[in-house]
C-alpha cells in the first residue's frame, strides 16, 4: 500500500475541518495521502452528514467546547458518526475529536461513541511530549507500535473500566503515566495528538484499517 497502490485503490478518509477543529498536524494528512487515503475535509458545524462513500473517519482537534452548542444541534450528524462507528468504520480521534465521541461537553449531548462525558476544568489538566507504546490492537496498528506526539487540554473525561484501554504513555524522560487510548468497536480516543511523522508506519496502518473496512463483506 501507498506508493505501490494503483488508480481506484485508494481509500476514503474523512477529516473533520472547521472552527471546532482546526487543529491537525499538516504531516499528518500527507503522510496519510502518501499511504493512499484521499482526504475528504468536512466541518462538523455545518454538514448534516459525513462524506458519502467513506472508508475512514480521522477527527483532529481544536475547540468543540466553544461551539458545543452548535454541534450539539447538528443532530443528524452526530447520530450518523455513532451509527457509522457502531457498524465498524475506522475512527482516529485525538482530543477535541476525543471530545465530540463523548456523550457530552459540559451536558451538551455529542456522538455517544463513548460512555463518558467530558467537561471543562477551570485549570489545565495536561501538557506536554509523549510517548505512546500500543498494548493492544487498534486501527492505528498491532501491540507494539510507538508513537510520539503532546498532550495540552483543559477537559478530562472519566472513562469506564470496561473501555479497552490501548496505549501506555510515557514522558520523553521515560515516567509511566499509565494507560489511555481508548477503543469501541473500531474507534480509537486519545487525548494525546499523535505525530505521524514519528512513525510513519501508524498512517499505513491506518489506511490499511480502512482498506479492510472497505473490502468488507457487506
Amino acid at each position: 500500500m501507498g506508493e505501490g497502490q494503483g488508480e481506484g485503490e485508494t481509500v476514503r478518509v474523512a477529516v473533520a475541518r472547521d472552527e471546532a477543529f482546526c487543529f491537525c498536524y499538516p504531516e499528518n494528512l500527507e503522510l496519510l495521502q502518501a499511504a493512499g487515503a484521499e482526504i475528504i475535509p468536512f466541518s462538523p458545524l455545518r454538514d448534516p452528514a459525513l462524506p458519502a462513500g467513506i472508508d475512514g473517519l480521522y477527527l483532529p482537534g481544536g475547540y468543540p467546547e466553544l461551539h458545543a452548542g452548535r454541534l450539539a444541534q447538528n443532530e443528524s450528524l452526530l447520530r450518523e458518526i455513532r451509527q457509522q462507528a457502531a457498524a465498524g468504520l475506522p475512527v482516529y480521534a485525538e482530543c477535541g475529536g476525543f471530545m465530540l465521541l463523548a456523550e457530552s461537553i459540559d451536558g451538551r449531548p455529542m456522538a455517544g461513541v463513548f460512555p463518558a462525558r467530558a467537561r471543562m476544568l477551570t485549570k489545565r489538566k495536561a501538557i506536554g511530549y509523549r510517548q505512546v507504546t500500543l498494548t493492544a490492537k487498534s486501527p492505528l496498528g498491532p501491540a507494539g507500535t510507538v508513537a510520539r506526539g503532546h498532550e495540552f487540554h483543559y477537559s478530562e473525561m472519566e472513562m469506564p473500566e470496561e473501555v479497552a484501554r490501548c496505549y501506555r504513555l510515557f514522558r520523553p524522560g521515560g515516567e509511566d503515566l499509565g494507560c489511555e487510548g481508548f477503543r469501541v468497536h473500531n474507534v480509537l480516543g486519545s487525548y494525546i495528538h499523535l505525530h505521524f511523522g514519528s512513525n510513519p508506519q501508524v498512517p499505513v496502518n491506518f489506511v490499511e484499517s480502512c482498506q479492510k473496512f472497505k473490502e468488507r463483506p457487506t
